[in-house]
């Protein structure tokens, strides 16, 4: 090895001692190095042969200041930051600065599970600060603590959360969201947990349960004709065969047993498949079947 190269990195050494050196005599140290974006958290250390009362400040990795703090006679010093972002964190003092401080900071995630209606729409709600322009979230769901479904969802302004889902099987439901890019640590949040709601309804009942018993009533082709929110003698006839379906009790009334039922039915079959349309009746149920191309379409209470 040349003479010169030699020269050349036992200098660029001892720059790099004297640099140590320098920094050393300042420290920083963090109350907790992990938090959640706006938290406050507490940066404090030394300047060696600092004097009373010297203003030591506080600089982001891009020089920033954002905290600033004065020695006491030990050369102390304390500042309180709240940050946003992940980033290391510098205490400068008399031209000096100390060695980095890392600070990795999640986004400050909330998140809601609105209502769980059985065979409507259910939502989750939430928000994510500091806004992302162009952000978006994981939003996963759990059914009875089992997952259920899994989603990447845009983010409203950059900040809210708005995710719609089918309730198609009673139980607890969850939802989960979480968040992460490239200057914040993964963080999340869950709702608490929501049972689907199963009301009991007869006749005269009014409102968007009703609603929600006549379409499914209908999807699963029980006659009934003007799906509304209103539960009539129509409504009372459509649940009655159901119910005969189903052999469960025959009565017109919606319990939580009906529910489940609409969930996972028993749904009959013809005995026949000729002629293309045609009508059979069951007896023993007391329902009319109406078939078309070996299926039945319509289930019609009859007696």
């Amino acid at each position: 090895m040349e003479a010169g190269d030699l020269a050349l990195r036992s200098s660029l050494r001892l720059r790099y001692l004297l640099a140590a050196a320098a920094a050393a005599k300042i420290s920083i140290e963090a109350s907790r190095k992990i938090l959640t974006a706006g938290e406050i958290v507490v940066l404090r250390g030394r300047v060696r042969g600092a004097e009373h009362a010297d203003r030591v400040r506080i600089v982001n990795q891009r020089g920033r200041t954002v905290a600033a703090a004065r020695t006491d006679a030990r050369g102390r010093y304390s500042a309180r930051v709240r940050p946003w972002y992940s980033g290391a964190f510098r205490a400068r003092s008399r031209g000096k600065l100390s060695r980095p401080v890392e600070l990795r900071v999640g986004a400050h995630v909330k998140t809601r599970l609105e209502w769980v209606p059985l065979f409507g729409e259910a939502k989750v709600s939430g928000r994510v600060r500091p806004a992302h322009r162009g952000g978006r979230v994981w939003v996963s769901l759990e059914r009875n603590g089992k997952p259920l479904l899994k989603r990447r969802v845009a983010l409203r302004n950059g900040s809210r959360l708005v995710f719609h889902f089918r309730v198609r099987d009673p139980g607890s439901y969850r939802a989960i969201v979480r968040f992460d890019d490239a200057r914040h640590v993964p963080s999340r949040d869950a709702s608490r947990r929501l049972r689907t709601r199963m009301p009991r309804l007869s006749q005269g009942a009014r409102g968007p349960s009703v609603r929600r018993l006549e379409r499914r009533l209908a999807r699963l082709g029980y006659h009934l004709t003007g799906v509304n929110r209103s539960f009539d003698y129509r409504t009372a006839d459509a649940l009655r065969a159901f119910h005969k379906v189903q052999d469960m009790n025959r009565s017109s009334v919606a319990t939580e047993a009906t529910w489940r039922a609409m969930a996972s039915p028993r749904r009959p079959r013809p005995r026949a498949r000729h002629p293309r349309l045609h009508v059979e009746v069951d007896q023993s149920r007391q329902v009319l079947y109406v078939v078309r191309r070996g299926r039945i379409r319509k289930v019609l209470h009859t007696s």
